[in-house]
């Protein structure tokens, strides 16, 4: 009581504060009394269990009549209550809630890339073989054009050359017009001693 007026004695000397505050108190102890150790087959300090029932000898509980009308229908509703009960559950769900049309557009999307992928693949599958080594260091891009004769020649008498002296639109050999572009590409070719290599060569 003296915690819930902030430990002020002097509020306790008025009897409405005081009253207030020994209810609170009390009845939050009763609170806690009646709801140890409550069980279903023995009851509680403060419950009776399910289907109870007094001796034929209790006698009547108050003088009172209204009360022991109340006890006398407490009595008999704890001796006919079901201990089972229908229950009703709600749990808080997250829907994702889309557009019907979003849905088709992106299944019909991923149909198509699907579709022309295995159509792609299956009427040119030369050009989608795996290289046939990793391009992470210095020695594997050597290995790409160490037998490149053409792409060596070139770049041996064009090691001044940068992109800006001719543009974006590729080198050109000395020798060649101006108006042929330089190709080169990553495949299969055959070498001056006249073994295929792979590769990247100047195409013709």
């Amino acid at each position: 009581m003296l915690a819930l007026v902030n430990n002020s004695k002097e509020a306790l000397f008025d009897f409405p504060t005081y009253a207030k505050h020994a209810n609170t108190v009390v009845g939050t102890f009763f609170k806690h009394f009646a709801s140890l150790n409550v069980t279903s087959e023995r009851g509680g300090n403060a419950f009776q269990p399910i289907g109870h029932t007094f001796p034929w000898d209790f006698g009547p509980v108050s003088s009172n009549a209204t009360v022991q009308a109340e006890f006398d229908n407490a009595r008999k509703f704890a001796s006919t209550t079901s201990k089972s009960g229908d229950a009703t559950l709600h749990l808080l769900v997250e829907a994702l809630v889309m557009s019907p049309t979003a849905i088709w557009l992106c299944i019909a999307l991923l149909a198509f890339l699907a579709l022309s992928t295995i159509v792609l693949y299956s009427f040119d599958r030369s050009r989608f073989k795996s290289l046939p080594r990793d391009v992470d260091t210095l020695g594997s891009v050597l290995a790409y054009v160490y037998g490149s004769e053409r792409l060596l020649e070139w770049a041996r008498e064009n090691v001044d050359l940068t992109p800006r002296d001719q543009g974006w639109k590729g080198w050109i050999p000395r020798g060649h017009r101006q108006d042929h572009e330089l190709k080169a590409k990553m495949g299969p070719f055959l070498g001056r001693d006249d073994e295929q290599r792979w590769g990247i060569e100047i195409t013709d």
